[in-house]
């Protein structure tokens, strides 16, 4: 991971990230002008860099399961958590007056109901299509947060753990999420086999994949595909949801692989990016409390306190800013108590459970 590639991440997360907010508040903002932000294709480039990113650091940082797990479960409940409770919070303040965009919960207990699934991450297993209001982005942790446990047990687990509990790993999630598994593994493999390429061809696949990209979005490409598998298999295509869409998915992650492999293959070319290196790594530390509070602050802004366009994004790019600073960079005291629960529940050193092993190289 040499620092210029580090900054391209950094930038292609954050402007994903941007398009996310982008996709959700441009109706809201500005309804007389069509929205064009392709918010689930940013999805699905997210997707792409959490497996590139998960497959470094266990390589290089997190080599026992245990490690992976506290980090892995630290860095997701340290935002998803208050983004539970913010978006319950404001709910019932937007549900009454925009219910389209904020679904009202019928009774208190549906809206724990549907919140500890969230927290839990079962929102979206098989069939299940269960999304906290004022919370549209945590349909897609739902699915991210079984690729790193089905990826921690292939990658640290010995036989005969190993290939029984991937197993009843894909069991558990159902078909919706192991579709667009192949887009986070790709990720993986991107970053565990580079390719060696001539400079000429590097910068064809970096603006191939670009041009390539411009050409899906226009004919809509992945929508297309999706109506012609619905004229074929309604039904099975009803039952997918989210995942309605994985064949254009699947297009969409081979472009980003495109591209990055491209930038991996002229890294020695693009030490200018590091002189961006700081603003970078500090806009991309953001990225997560940008993706999770955004749609929540946005109905709170909008709707329930009338603010005007350019006034709902000031308040959206400072709230978010604060609320990063709250929960994402106290990162280290959040894994602080997930490792003394780990302690207390396990033991206080791995060797306590035998079928977790302290290093192991797949």
């Amino acid at each position: 991971m040499t620092p210029a590639l580090s900054v391209y991440l950094d930038m292609l997360r954050f402007f994903t990230a941007l398009v996310v907010v982008l996709h959700h508040a441009w109706p809201v903002l500005w309804p007389e002008w069509r929205e064009i932000w392709p918010g689930h294709h940013a999805v699905v480039v997210f997707f792409v860099l959490s497996g590139f990113v998960i497959a470094y650091v266990t390589e290089n940082r997190e080599t026992a399961l245990r490690e992976y797990a506290i980090r892995r479960i630290a860095r997701v409940w340290s935002v998803a958590i208050p983004a539970l409770v913010l978006a319950a919070i404001i709910a019932p303040f937007v549900s009454p007056i925009v219910p389209g965009f904020s679904p009202p919960y019928a009774s208190f207990l549906d809206m724990a109901v549907v919140n500890l699934a969230s927290l839990f991450f079962v929102g979206q297993l098989w069939d299940l299509e269960i999304v906290p209001s004022l919370n549209n982005p945590m349909w897609s942790l739902n699915y991210e947060v079984w690729y790193y446990a089905i990826f921690g047990a292939a990658h640290y687990l010995r036989p005969p753990w190993r290939f029984p509990l991937i197993a009843i790993g894909l069991a558990i999630c159902g078909p919706n999420i192991l579709l667009l598994m192949p887009c986070w593994l790709l990720g993986v493999q991107l970053y565990r086999h580079p390719i060696a390429l001539r400079p000429v061809l590097a910068w064809v696949l970096i603006f191939g994949s670009m041009l390539g990209y411009l050409i899906l979005l226009k004919f809509n490409l992945p929508i297309a595909i999706r109506g012609w598998m619905v004229s074929i298999a309604p039904l099975p295509m009803e039952y997918l949801h989210g995942a309605n869409t994985f064949l254009g998915d699947w297009m969409v992650a081979g472009l980003v692989a495109a591209n990055l492999i491209g930038v991996r293959a002229l890294e020695g070319q693009l030490g200018f990016l590091v002189a961006l290196r700081r603003p970078m790594a500090a806009a991309a530390s953001t990225t997560f409390s940008i993706y999770m509070y955004h749609f929540a602050l946005l109905g709170l802004f909008r709707f329930a306190w009338g603010l005007s366009p350019p006034t709902t994004v000031v308040a959206l790019t400072v709230s978010i800013a604060v609320l990063a600073g709250l929960t994402e960079r106290n990162l280290p005291w959040v894994r602080s108590i997930i490792r003394r629960a780990f302690d207390r529940l396990l033991g206080p050193t791995e060797r306590a459970r035998p079928m977790w092993p302290r290093d192991f190289a797949p």
